[in-house]
């Protein structure tokens, strides 16, 4: 990159092209942003985010960015009907049949819809005044000096062809371009027409299904929780998140791995979650009616493209968000991830000169993604019909985590430490520092359970035939 930093082009306006928009801001004279939709005026679903209108969790460390980021954001959404509080406090995890814990950990967190905190972020990001958006458009191709060694430019495709004397292409300039497109990214395509191999990847067939309903909220919902998250339970492939956003709404997703499916027909929808590994949210939606159709998607293989393994890149040129790697979704991880790649990114660019290379911004990021992928891949082995690497240390740290968890029951200590780590902000291994290590291993064992107190306790555990009971534990 020139030292005299003109434009920046980021390819994409979800939640990533903002967050890349923003810090970018601070760097360039002027920040282009190419985005394919139209942008309402208002929080609205877009064909180019299909997941928009599902369940979206933002992390605590998330949380900690997007404020630092955007000061006042919380409030704003507050203002609007989200809730905050203390993420440890406010709403529970159930995992592996275990319910961790309530504890206090000073983390914030915040319930809110992704439609509504995607257009908070893209208002404020727009408000810029360095910062413009082309709407309806779609990047094409690079364009680059004669030896393919810096990208400079992007072209642009606005308007649709065939439609009112059809779409025009125009070249933009850039010193910088950003790619935020998603897994749908063509950069690796880009990159082979100028003479670089592409990146490496890995792929994990997973079968992620997903369907997502919102129901009215009551105050004793959930005895007054935000959220619930019903983690599977091998064999069990079910998974259940409830989340209340503004509106005095919930928004609820039921998913499935290997094919498992919630019906979109409201007592399918509420049959599906009443084999859930705990009872929670079947209680939640049985005897309501969903306020709008269930909608679905399904989500086959989680992708990570190794971007820092790359011998040769050209300058001037990044790739940002699920573009770089796309996460399964029923872990809430992509809107935090890609907060903390934007703080890699500004690392980056304060960098000197002679140590902003592409290679080097890609060795940052993947210190990002790389602990919230092992996770990640880490419960999606759980099932033996999955396909990836099981290392003996895979099975060791399995095996680990499985106690773990049983004793975050009743430990709020060993809690916390799960709680950090899944809100990505402690790495994993900080669940076997001697101080956590000594209380699972001096914990006294009993059989994981997620029931209640109270009479309504009755959660199954199904096997890998869909909606077969495979056992029933008195919870």
């Amino acid at each position: 990159m020139q030292q005299h930093r003109n434009r920046a082009v980021v390819l994409g306006a979800s939640i990533a092209g903002l967050l890349a928009a923003r810090v970018l801001a601070e760097h360039f004279r002027h920040v282009t942003m190419i985005e394919r939709d139209p942008l309402a005026p208002t929080p609205r679903a877009r064909r180019g985010v299909p997941q928009g209108a599902h369940t979206h969790g933002v992390l605590a460390s998330g949380v900690e960015i997007l404020e630092r980021r955007f000061p006042g954001l919380t409030a704003s959404l507050v203002e609007d009907g989200a809730r905050e509080g203390d993420i440890g406090l406010i709403g529970q995890f159930i995992v592996q049949g275990c319910r961790i814990q309530k504890c206090e950990t000073g983390r914030l967190g915040v319930v809110v819809s992704r439609l509504r905190l995607e257009h908070e972020l893209r208002d404020r990001v727009l408000g810029l005044p360095n910062v413009e958006v082309h709407q309806a458009s779609t990047a094409t191709g690079l364009i680059s000096t004669a030896d393919g060694s810096r990208v400079t430019g992007v072209l642009v495709r606005s308007g649709r062809e065939g439609v009112n004397g059809g779409s025009t292409e125009a070249e933009i300039g850039a010193d910088l371009v950003v790619d935020t497109t998603g897994r749908g990214s063509r950069t690796p395509i880009w990159l082979r027409k100028l003479g670089y191999a592409p990146p490496a990847e890995d792929r994990l067939d997973i079968g992620v299904s997903y369907t997502t309903a919102t129901f009215s909220r009551r105050p004793d919902d959930l005895d007054g929780d935000l959220y619930r998250v019903v983690g599977t339970a091998p064999p069990n492939r079910r998974v259940g998140v409830a989340v209340a956003v503004e509106g005095d709404r919930w928004s609820v997703t039921l998913a499935g791995y290997l094919g498992s499916k919630a019906d979109r027909e409201p007592q399918g929808f509420a049959a599906y979650a009443r084999h859930l590994a705990a009872p929670d949210i079947y209680e939640l939606v049985a005897d309501r009616e969903p306020l709008q159709p269930p909608i679905t998607m399904s989500y086959p293989t989680t992708l990570r493209r190794y971007f820092e393994r790359l011998q040769r890149f050209p300058e001037g040129l990044l790739v940002f968000g699920d573009a770089m790697c796309s996460f399964n979704p029923i872990y809430g991880q992509g809107m935090s991830v890609a907060a903390k790649q934007a703080d890699a990114l500004a690392y980056w660019l304060n960098r000197g000169q002679a140590q902003r290379s592409a290679r080097r911004f890609f060795v940052e990021a993947a210190r990002v993604v790389s602990p919230a992928w092992e996770l990640t891949v880490g419960g999606d082995l759980g099932f033996e019909e999955i396909d990836g690497p099981r290392t003996v240390r895979t099975r060791l740290v399995s095996r680990y985590l499985t106690r773990l968890l049983a004793v975050a029951r009743n430990d709020a200590d060993v809690s916390r430490a799960f709680l950090e780590v899944v809100n990505l902000t402690a790495p994993p291994q900080s669940l076997l520092h001697p101080r956590v290590a000594r209380r699972v291993f001096g914990a006294r064992q009993r059989t994981p359970h997620a029931g209640h107190a109270g009479p309504s306790s009755g959660a199954v555990a199904v096997d890998n035939r869909e909606g077969e009971q495979a056992s029933v534990t008195g919870l």
